[in-house]
């Protein structure tokens, strides 16, 4: 219930607007007496906010000989105008920022400390990508969002490689170009933290880590030069090494030595 106030009052219903409409939701169709009784809301005040609440759409009314009833409407009007509120608001701003021409970005490395953010220029350049896409990401954070996002970009021709990490070994996803790295508790005792690495169209880069134990988040976006050359050959090193393995991962010694070396 309190979150249904927190979020109602966002968008400019006060708090016995919010009363009145859960009250004939949870009870039915009340007069204005029986609606202030059940709401707490003042019989003095109820009348103004069923009034408010008519002209919202949110509320009908029926007047029968010296009384009159109301009603709430369905939430799933209330969901309707806040949409319809929303989407107007956005179209709006959407014009009106329409004269502001996008700044040049540089070459500076641009710190990111949080997680919203982070997950939007993720998107933004998964989206924005023309040619390639190297990413390194963990299990957790490859949402259903992201997945859909980069099998988007895969159908439309981009080269997509992705180096996957889980810890659970079972590297579920629809994606084609993915490498199980396989050494995931060797990271997580190495780095105590697990990372997002990924490199756009070779001009272009985003890193951001989580530490296990605080779970702060910290990141940086860059198109400078040097910074997107070490993320993304770092990113196909990494590739051509799960290669090597994938190819001779049936030899016993082999794969000792390649572990020692990647303990190194």
């Amino acid at each position: 219930m309190e979150k249904i106030y927190v979020i109602l009052k966002k968008y400019g219903f006060s708090e016995s607007e919010i009363k009145v409409y859960i009250s004939l939701l949870r009870y039915g169709p009340l007069n204005g007496y029986e609606a202030a009784k059940k709401s707490s809301v003042a019989r003095s005040k109820v009348y103004g906010v069923l009034a408010s609440l008519e002209n919202k759409g949110l509320v009908l009314s029926s007047s029968h000989e010296k009384s009159t009833s109301y009603k709430a409407e369905s939430p799933k009007k209330v969901m309707f105008l806040l949409k319809e509120e929303l989407k107007n608001d956005c179209d709006t701003l959407e014009s009106l920022f329409e004269k502001y021409e996008e700044p040049i970005d540089d070459e500076r490395i641009w710190n990111i400390t949080e997680t919203d953010t982070i997950e939007f220029k993720l998107k933004e350049l998964i989206k924005e990508a023309e040619k390639n896409i190297y990413i390194q990401i963990w299990k957790e954070d490859l949402s259903y969002e992201i997945e859909e996002l980069l099998l988007d970009r895969e159908e439309a021709g981009i080269n997509v490689s992705l180096v996957l990490y889980d810890l659970d070994k079972k590297y579920n996803t629809r994606l084609k170009g993915v490498y199980k790295h396989g050494f995931e508790e060797e990271k997580i005792n190495e780095f105590l933290a697990r990372w997002i690495n990924i490199v756009v169209d070779g001009e272009i880069m985003l890193y951001a880590s989580q530490n296990n134990s605080t779970a702060d988040i910290s990141g940086i976006y860059t198109k400078n030069k040097s910074m997107v050359f070490f993320a993304n050959e770092y990113i196909r090193h990494d590739i051509y090494c799960l290669k090597m393995i994938e190819i001779v991962e049936n030899i016993d010694e082999v794969k000792k030595c390649i572990k020692n070396i990647r303990m190194i």
